[in-house]
């Protein structure tokens, strides 16, 4: 663990695998429960993501201010800055952003491969 600039504890961001990385603190929740406070948030924005990502399947997203998550793959949520969540639901809230992050590695996987196989030029005469 490591302390922020108010002194507080906060769980160190780790190298991504998927692109999307979550900085939280521990709180309590507003019914005195644990919770995790979202510090901070990076992933990609929607208009960076391939079009067959976000056509179909479950997708997560960027917004465009930078401080919000989109997730379709839970409920079509939103997970913010400063939002403060459950355990559980944070679980939850992993889960599906991994989903979604392992399945943008596969499509991004199938085009390197297409692009690898599918170049170069070809004449046609008639």
């Amino acid at each position: 663990m490591k302390r922020n600039t108010k002194g507080q504890f906060v769980k160190a961001a780790a190298k991504s695998t998927t692109g999307i990385v979550i900085e939280v603190e521990r709180t309590l929740t507003n019914v005195g429960k644990r919770g995790l406070k979202i510090i901070t948030l990076q992933a990609l924005k929607e208009h960076a993501l391939p079009r067959e990502y976000t056509i179909q399947g479950k997708y997560c997203y960027m917004s465009k201010t930078d401080n919000t998550i989109y997730c379709n793959a839970l409920h079509d949520s939103w997970v913010s800055i400063g939002d403060i969540v459950s355990e559980p639901y944070f679980t939850e809230i992993m889960a599906a952003l991994a989903k979604c992050g392992t399945r943008l590695q596969e499509i991004n996987a199938a085009r390197r491969k297409l692009k690898k196989e599918w170049h170069g030029k070809k004449t046609y005469v008639i």
